[in-house]
């Protein structure tokens, strides 16, 4: 008798199966790279180089993964898109900005705990 992901993978035969530790990999990354985006956008605040590639870019990401993860980081993807569409993260409060970006790291935590346990999540090192 096949295992469960070989029938998965029977029924749907186009469909990406993602391991617990390939889930976890991404999402790892995924927190770290919503680090990467705050830093960008704090940096083109200060007359740095413009966020909107990076930003574009992590969110095709997002919306790529989405579907290997069964639709959970829609959330993640609607607080982006927000502060993305029409680069409203230029025009608001940068505190806004950033605390968007917070709650969508705490999703992502969140499902790095119910994938992985509680220490899964990488120790913070920005305070809020």
């Amino acid at each position: 008798m096949a295992n469960n992901e070989e029938t998965l993978r029977s029924q749907e035969p186009n469909k990406i199966i993602f391991s617990d530790e390939e889930k976890l990999e991404y999402l790892s990354y995924m927190h770290r790279q919503l680090i990467k985006l705050l830093s960008l956008i704090e940096g083109e605040r200060n007359g740095g180089d413009s966020a909107a590639t990076f930003f574009g870019g992590f969110l095709f990401d997002i919306n790529s993964a989405d579907m290997l993860f069964g639709n959970r980081l829609a959330p993640v993807l609607v607080k982006l898109n927000g502060l993305y569409a029409d680069f409203a993260y230029r025009g608001i409060e940068y505190k806004v900005v950033r605390n968007k970006i917070f709650e969508s790291r705490g999703i992502v935590e969140g499902l790095m705990k119910e994938i992985g346990g509680p220490n899964a999540v990488p120790k913070r090192r920005l305070k809020r």
